[in-house]
């Protein structure tokens, strides 16, 4: 980070902020990550030359998002992963990312429009073949259809997440 600082190069520091908010996220260090993030967030725009300035945005609303989905500010986080929506409309996998964390934080907070959120970011992450994406949308579809009382739809999505984590070696 300092040798970023010093050269001025705006993007390695934009970088290093993410990376260290993302280890900060990973040691459960919330309020710290959130530092980073937003410094992250206050250089975005020194970079809106930056063919990636509008994915760059919408990923760090949505490592924001994420912080607030982990504790359970599910209101909040979905504002920000609406934001990001604003400047990830191509159905990628960021976008699909974006509407796997709408579509659980809408559950937890037993809005009706959870499934369609879920259901998108499965169907996109399927013709992506994002395998991860699809073990994480498989467990979250699992926890809606559990909550519906359809113990079958959960189980064949919970089985489907299982096998999928386990031929691939995800053990998260």
């Amino acid at each position: 980070l300092k040798s970023a600082i010093k050269g001025s190069d705006t993007r390695l520091i934009y970088d290093c902020y993410i990376t260290l908010g993302l280890s900060l996220e990973g040691l459960n260090q919330n309020d710290q990550a959130l530092v980073y993030y937003n410094k992250a967030f206050e250089l975005i725009e020194k970079m809106r030359t930056d063919p990636q300035y509008a994915s760059l945005k919408a990923q760090t609303y949505n490592y924001i998002g994420k912080i607030y989905q982990k504790i359970n500010d599910h209101s909040k986080a979905i504002n920000y992963f609406n934001e990001a929506l604003r400047f990830e409309t191509k159905k990628t996998l960021l976008y699909a990312n974006l509407m796997n964390n709408i579509g659980y934080s809408n559950f937890i907070l037993e809005n009706n429009n959870s499934l369609y959120y879920l259901n998108e970011a499965f169907q996109i992450r399927d013709s992506l073949q994002n395998i991860p994406g699809l073990v994480s949308s498989n467990i979250n579809l699992s926890r809606y259809y559990l909550a519906q009382k359809d113990s079958a739809t959960a189980l064949q999505y919970c089985l489907s997440a299982k096998k999928k984590a386990h031929e691939n070696k995800i053990f998260e």
